[in-house]
C-alpha cells in the first residue's frame, strides 16, 4: 500500500468513527472534522474558537482546551517531529 492509498484508507476510517474527531491548525482553526463532528457541529469548519457557531459553555470548553494546547507548545510539548 503506497502513502496516497494509506491516507485515503485511514481518512475513510476516521469518517466513519461514531465519535467527534477533529484537528486545529496553529492559528486554532479547524481544518479537519470527521463526519460525527460535522453532524453535531455543522458550523465549525475553518472557524476558530471564537467565531465557531457552538453553544457558549462549548466555546467555553474549547478555548480552555485551546489554551491548554497552547501552554503545552510553549513548554515545548506537542511539536512537529524534526526529521
Amino acid at each position: 500500500m503506497d502513502s496516497k492509498q494509506l491516507e485515503s484508507s485511514l481518512q475513510a476510517l476516521v469518517e466513519q468513527l461514531p465519535f467527534d474527531v477533529w484537528v486545529r491548525d496553529a492559528d486554532d482553526r479547524m481544518v479537519f472534522a470527521n463526519a460525527a463532528l460535522r453532524r453535531r457541529w455543522p458550523g465549525v469548519m475553518d472557524r476558530t474558537v471564537e467565531t465557531a457557531e457552538v453553544q457558549s459553555s462549548v466555546a467555553e470548553t474549547w478555548r480552555v482546551n485551546a489554551g491548554a494546547r497552547r501552554r503545552a507548545r510553549e513548554r515545548g510539548l506537542g511539536r512537529e517531529p524534526r526529521h
